[in-house]
């Protein structure tokens, strides 16, 4: 999850999906990108990620699984 005021950049240089949100301390308008990266990916992701934007806030959780849906809308 990457905290930024730079989010089309980051969304840019990262495929993800973002919500928006505001700091909690500097009450300014931010936008917070989530996605889902490998481990051996989050080294690279935090470079690219403090290249475009030297204040961003990032938190890293493990995750145990991913689900999509295979449910097919037009059957």
């Amino acid at each position: 999850m990457i905290i930024t005021e730079k989010p089309d950049e980051v969304c840019e240089a990262l495929t993800s999906t973002f919500d928006e949100a505001k700091g909690g301390y500097s009450d300014a308008d931010k936008t917070l990108v989530y996605f889902v990266v490998k481990r051996f990916q989050v080294t690279r992701m935090k470079d690219i990620v403090h290249d475009i934007d030297t204040h961003s806030y990032i938190t890293i959780t493990e995750v145990a699984d991913v689900f999509k849906s295979n449910h097919n809308k037009n059957s």
